[in-house]
């Protein structure tokens, strides 16, 4: 049976692009054919091999069930044929491939080889999709989203027929609770001004062919304002009376998150944050902004996507498209990034960015989705250089200059000439690590003080009472003071950092 199967799937070889054959009993899978890799044609790799090569070149919103299927456990317990469909990575753009499983199931029930072929089928869908144009796409949308229908007679308003969405969103039970209020009760429903405004527009209709489209406003029977979308018209079957059929959708989720888009902008507008969304491997690279971003990259907010994401990439310093090609590739693989560069801008010069971003797993669209904000930080990058100025005056004149964040109970060695602590000024560290090295230099009968220098609790407590706090401590025989000095507070007064000057 097996040899039979592997006739059959090397013939098919001529349709498909991709055969395996995956043998369950030594984890080995035979590439039988591989159009899109063909130094891989005839080889044998382990399943965990195969799993790994298709992991990686899956989109990021199929790794997961590609990882899942690639499990020893899933492929034994494949019963029958199965059909799916993945996006595979080809040549920098993900393509649409059409999957294949089929068993050959052994004397117990269970598969022991299991063939897989792959078909690109994304040549044939983008014919698809020019040829049925821009209506496929809108009416695919429409028959995914709940809408809500409600039919009445043009000239006597009798109500004929509501279904449960159109329930839902005016507030009903059912259409005999509808009927007890009658039409008037239900037109009530709709904002005046909006009401006369869809009245209006009924007059204009005068054939079935006639359809208009409004936006309104109706208020539920729990009194919460609804945002509705849809259109109206005339339906008549050559009875008495013609009807009329309202459609309406729902969109005040939709309003609600635009409004709170926009109060979130403003907000970090005031912070000089701007906010985008980059669109990769579904042709050239598309970065949308919003009016913020596009004033930070120093481009017109109407200019074309892929114009801004030209215009920006091309400011950016060697070192700067390095970094940022290292924090897109972690966004592909779905990890948040954070990162800081230089950039020319067209009017202002060199300005320092900070960009951080995630990749949106929730976008439903061609392509793939990254988001972000994008920060101006030059005056603030201006106010780290001077601390780090004043640090270093400083330590001209104090033997150690430590930062400590007494929030995370951390600390930074600045500068030191004091050899016992140059052994930690290599990053920052937990303040236990402080402690130790005090207790294993300093003098004998100094646990006390040292505690008082380490105890972030008691620093906090000290730095309440005074705009300082000093201790005297003894290492190696050399008397020095430790002196802390508030730094920043957080916004509800709490001290965050604070800077501790030895003495000596």
């Amino acid at each position: 049976m097996p040899a039979l199967n592997k006739t059959l799937f090397e013939s098919l070889a001529a349709y498909v692009d991709v055969v395996w054959e995956i043998h369950l009993s030594d984890k080995t899978v035979n590439v039988l054919c591989d159009k899109i890799i063909p130094v891989l044609n005839n080889r044998q790799l382990s399943l965990d091999e195969i799993a790994n090569h298709a992991i990686e070149r899956a989109h990021p919103k199929f790794r997961e069930d590609t990882q899942r299927f690639f499990t020893f456990e899933r492929l034994t317990n494949i019963k029958e044929v199965i059909n799916f469909e993945t996006r595979v990575l080809i040549d920098g753009t993900y393509h649409t491939f059409k999957c294949n499983a089929s068993p050959v199931i052994n004397e117990y029930g269970d598969a022991d080889t299991v063939y897989v072929t792959m078909q690109d089928i994304q040549e044939m869908l983008d014919r698809e999709k020019t040829s049925a144009g821009i209506q496929i796409e809108l009416d695919r949308y429409l028959t995914s989203v709940p809408c809500g229908i409600l039919q009445y007679t043009v000239n006597s308003h009798k109500l004929v027929y509501v279904n449960d969405t159109a329930l839902a969103i005016l507030g009903y039970s059912s259409m005999e609770e509808m009927q007890e209020d009658g039409f008037d009760g239900v037109v009530k429903t709709v904002y005046a001004e909006d009401s006369e405004m869809i009245k209006e527009k009924i007059k204009t209709i005068t054939s079935e062919e006639e359809t208009i489209e409004c936006e309104y406003r109706v208020k539920h029977k729990n009194g919460k304002k609804v945002i509705c979308t849809g259109r109206v018209r005339l339906i008549d079957r050559g009875e008495e009376e013609p009807v009329i059929q309202r459609s309406m959708i729902d969109i005040t989720p939709l309003r609600r998150t635009a409004e709170t888009y926009n109060h979130v902008s403003e907000t970090l507008s005031i912070c000089n944050i701007g906010l985008w969304a980059i669109i990769l491997d579904n042709g050239a690279p598309k970065f949308h902004v919003n009016d913020i971003a596009a004033r930070l990259i120093g481009v017109s907010l109407n200019t074309a996507p892929e114009k801004i994401y030209n215009s920006w990439f091309d400011r950016l310093s060697d070192d700067a498209v390095q970094i940022v090609s290292d924090a897109v590739d972690a966004m592909r693989s779905g990890k948040p990034m954070e990162i800081t560069y230089t950039y020319k801008h067209p009017t202002r010069g060199n300005i320092v960015v900070r960009c951080g971003g995630y990749l949106d797993t929730s976008y439903q669209g061609e392509g793939l989705c990254l988001r972000g904000y994008h920060q101006d930080i030059s005056d603030y990058n201006k106010m780290l250089l001077d601390q780090i100025f004043v640090s270093n005056a400083a330590s001209k004149y104090f033997k150690s200059v430590i930062s400590v964040d007494l929030s995370s109970g951390t600390f930074k060695i600045l500068s030191s000439s004091i050899s016992e602590l140059d052994t930690l000024a290599d990053k920052e560290r937990p303040m236990q690590a402080l402690f130790e090295m005090l207790s294993m230099h300093a003098d004998k009968d100094c646990e006390n003080e040292i505690k008082l220098i380490t105890d972030t609790q008691n620093i906090k407590e000290q730095l309440k009472k005074g705009s300082i706090y000093s201790v005297p401590l003894s290492i190696c025989k050399v008397q020095y003071t430790y002196t802390y000095v508030p730094v920043s507070f957080d916004k509800d007064g709490k001290l965050e950092r604070c800077v501790l000057l030895v003495e000596g």
